[in-house]
């Protein structure tokens, strides 16, 4: 509580200091951020961060809901590009932008979705007649994929987002229409919900020395 979810650090930095370290490495240089919850640290991370972005912030209500948010800075900031990036700020990915762009470009749908399948925080078993056949300690499930918390909206889509979460409301709709699209990415990739997870990255140590060595 003392800090925002994305200020939290991870390797002695920010988990927001290696999203932002990603975006330049791809050479996405234009940044907005929506902050509410304590946006003043925000505001002193990135004056005190050395990195060469031109970000600027679009503030919001700590009620408002992820949809209200990307509305809020879609409508300030007036983009002139059809497509924008979205992230969720409290996780890390090594996802290669270029291709989950030509990937977007090439379906051409509203919403693509970044992908990855599931790592469980739990030992998963396999029984049969009660006799545990098979068990796994956390396991990676790649028959079962999950939300990266990366995004490449169309712009079009500002129409369509209400009150409520988009995973709640603007997904299913896109879902029933065909409108959202899979990019599926399996290297390094984990969100931080929890006090849990800061421990549980420790597991992706192999995956992690390999996203900074190429940052470095």
């Amino acid at each position: 509580k003392k800090i925002p979810k994305p200020l939290i650090k991870v390797d002695n930095k920010p988990i927001l200091y290696w999203i932002l370290r990603w975006l330049n490495y791809s050479d996405i240089k234009n940044i907005i951020l929506c902050v509410a919850y304590k946006r003043r640290c925000f505001l002193d991370f990135v004056k005190n961060t050395k990195i060469n972005l031109n970000i600027c912030f679009s503030k919001h209500s700590v009620n408002d809901t992820n949809s209200i948010a990307i509305k809020k800075a879609l409508k300030r900031f007036k983009l002139e590009d059809e497509n924008v990036l979205v992230i969720n700020g409290d996780t890390i990915a090594n996802i290669n932008i270029k291709k989950f762009y030509q990937f977007h470009k090439k379906h051409n749908p509203l919403i693509s979705m970044g992908i990855t399948s599931l790592l469980t925080n739990a030992g998963v078993v396999e029984t049969c007649d009660n006799r545990i056949k098979s068990f796994r300690e956390k396991p990676i499930i790649k028959t079962v994929k999950i939300n990266t918390g990366y995004y490449i909206f169309n712009q079009k889509v500002i129409k369509l987002l209400d009150d409520k979460k988009f995973e709640h409301s603007l997904f299913p709709n896109l879902v029933r229409e065909k409108n959202l699209y899979a990019y599926e990415h399996n290297e390094l990739w984990y969100t931080f919900d929890t006090y849990n997870d800061l421990i549980g990255f420790e597991n992706l140590k192999t995956k992690w020395n390999d996203f900074t060595k190429i940052l470095n």
